[in-house]
């Protein structure tokens, strides 16, 4: 919470009454908005997959990348693809 409302008072902010999981989420949305690591965030949190403002709902398969089929073909039969890909 500390770091939180350290990052709230450099924006000129107000301190927050109490931290949930949701407001932490947006309160890192905001602060990392150029960081590209929203994906991630949101696989963390288990909000990839859910409907959001102009994001239809995304299969539970999109949480994982494709593997590069190179990568798969050199790996000698020990990689194989993520499922749904």
């Amino acid at each position: 919470e500390p770091d939180v409302t350290a990052l709230r008072a450099r924006a000129g902010l107000g301190a927050l009454a109490s931290i949930t999981a949701d407001s932490f989420m947006d309160e890192l949305g905001r602060e990392m908005f150029q960081e590209s690591d929203r994906r991630t965030s949101l696989i963390r949190f288990g909000k990839f997959n859910d409907t959001w403002w102009e994001k239809p709902a995304s299969a539970s398969f999109r949480t994982l990348f494709p593997i590069p089929q190179d990568q798969i073909d050199a790996s000698g039969g020990s990689l194989t693809q993520n499922p749904g890909y």
